[in-house]
């Protein structure tokens, strides 16, 4: 029985051995899995911090997203005045320049009637004139013939007037 007792001993003192290494396995394990609980708590909190900080980061390009949109409607609003304004002027340029083009077309046409008339009323004053020194010299002939005459009379009726009187 000794032998069954010290085989027994043996055997528990392998088993105590076996059970401390276990023990002892199952303590480290137990400190790796509780490192490990630390280290994952903390990368979840590291994790859960990035987190909210993201959705801070996305709220405020949400809302800078928002603005520059607005930005855009609005500047693509005053592009469309803008270019509204740019037609009406554009037009009004148009006609500006179509009645300014119209004014010196008449212009031109007034001033080619012009020119027509002062060149009918100088060719008229030539004529005129040249038939006013024709009559006027036609006029002094008979001014001087009628003088001529007159004072042929005038010698006839005094010399009438003498020989009456003798």
């Amino acid at each position: 029985m000794k032998l069954a007792e010290d085989s027994i001993a043996v055997k528990i003192k392998a088993m105590e051995a076996e059970q401390k290494i276990v023990d002892n396995k199952v303590l480290d394990d137990k400190k790796l899995q509780e490192a490990k609980v630390t280290e994952l708590t903390q990368l979840q909190e590291s994790a859960t911090q990035k987190l909210i900080d993201l959705e801070k980061t996305n709220t405020e390009l949400t809302k800078q997203l928002d603005t520059e949109q607005h930005d855009i409607k609005r500047y693509q609003q005053e592009v469309l005045s803008l270019k509204d304004e740019i037609k009406v002027a554009q037009e009004g340029q148009d006609n500006i320049l179509q009645r300014f083009n119209s004014n010196r077309e008449k212009q031109e046409h007034d001033n080619n009637k012009v020119r027509e008339t002062i060149k009918f009323l100088r060719d008229e004053n030539h004529n005129l004139m040249s038939t006013h020194a024709e009559e006027t010299a036609s006029l002094s002939d008979k001014i001087n013939e009628l003088e001529h005459k007159l004072t042929e009379y005038r010698l006839k009726f005094e010399y009438a007037q003498k020989q009456l009187a003798n």
